[in-house]
C-alpha cells in the first residue's frame, strides 16, 4: 500500500512539473501559485494526511523559518498558501527529483562562501517581490 501512494505521490508531482514546467505556467504567476498550491494539497491527500491549522500564515512578504523533520513537510507548508523553499543546490542534479523541484520555483541555495553574496540577493529579490519564503536552516 504505502508504494501504491508513494507512486501516486511521485506521478502527480510530475504531472504537475511538466504542466508547470513546459505548458507555460512560468509567465502567469497566479496560475503557477495556484497550481503549486494544489499539488501539494492532492500529494497530502495521496498519503491520507489532513492539515489542521490554528491561526493565520504570515502574509506575504514573509520569511518562515521551520524545523525540518521529513520531506511532507515541504507538502504540509506548500498547502498553507503560496510557498518557495530553499533546497540546496545539488538538489537540481538529483535524477527525477531535480526536475520536480526546479518546476516548483524553489530557490536553490549555494553553499559556498564564493556564491554566498549571490544567494543572499536571490532570497531578498523573493521578499522584493512579495513571496513568502521558507528555510530549513538545519538544512544548511
Amino acid at each position: 500500500m504505502q508504494l501504491v501512494r508513494f507512486l501516486g505521490v511521485f506521478t502527480v508531482s510530475i504531472s504537475y512539473a511538466l504542466l508547470l514546467t513546459y505548458y507555460g505556467w512560468r509567465g502567469n504567476i497566479d496560475k503557477r501559485k495556484t497550481a503549486q498550491y494544489r499539488a501539494y494539497r492532492k500529494i497530502l491527500r495521496l498519503w491520507g494526511i489532513n492539515v489542521r491549522v490554528t491561526g493565520e500564515l504570515a502574509k506575504a512578504p514573509a520569511l518562515l523559518v521551520a524545523n525540518h523533520c521529513s520531506y511532507i513537510d515541504v507538502a504540509i507548508l506548500g498547502s498553507l498558501g503560496s510557498m518557495r523553499f530553499t533546497p540546496k543546490s545539488d538538489v537540481q542534479h538529483w535524477f527525477g527529483i531535480g526536475k520536480i523541484v526546479r518546476a516548483f520555483d524553489v530557490i536553490f541555495i549555494e553553499r559556498s562562501r564564493a556564491q554566498a553574496r549571490q544567494t543572499q540577493e536571490n532570497l531578498l529579490g523573493a521578499l522584493r517581490n512579495n513571496d513568502r519564503l521558507c528555510v530549513f536552516p538545519e538544512g544548511t
